[in-house]
């Protein structure tokens, strides 16, 4: 390895490091609260949109969306239709997405961490 590299890769070891330090006391955090599990299967939640992200996809993409529920749990997955409508129709071109969003999904919990999961096919959107 050069020296630049070898400066590089013991950079990314530091930023991985950090990066599961930063992930244990997260998880420690939430332990300590008494946040419950990820919800599995079909459920309703309530929560704050924390982001709103385009992913491409081999079918054209779509937007993506993180909500830290009321619980505490996070969830991650397809931004419902319905809002997105609504905010091109409201502001074309802003990305002022709503900050919070009631909707029903089929849930599944990652296997890396109870506290986070996946949603997808969300339905019956509130959304403010």
């Amino acid at each position: 390895l050069t020296p630049n590299q070898a400066a590089a890769v013991r950079k990314n070891i530091a930023r991985e490091q950090e990066w599961t330090e930063k992930r244990a006391a997260e998880q420690a955090a939430m332990a300590a609260a008494g946040v419950p599990d990820a919800p599995e299967g079909k459920a309703t939640v309530s929560g704050e949109i924390i982001s709103v992200k385009w992913k491409d996809s081999d079918f054209g993409g779509a937007y993506k969306m993180l909500v830290r529920a009321d619980a505490g749990y996070k969830v991650w997955g397809t931004l419902p239709a319905a809002i997105e409508r609504a905010q091109q129709n409201a502001m074309y071109g802003d990305n002022n997405w709503p900050t919070r969003v009631t909707f029903k999904a089929t849930f599944e919990r990652s296997q890396d961490d109870s506290k986070f999961g996946f949603f997808k096919r969300p339905t019956l959107i509130e959304a403010a």
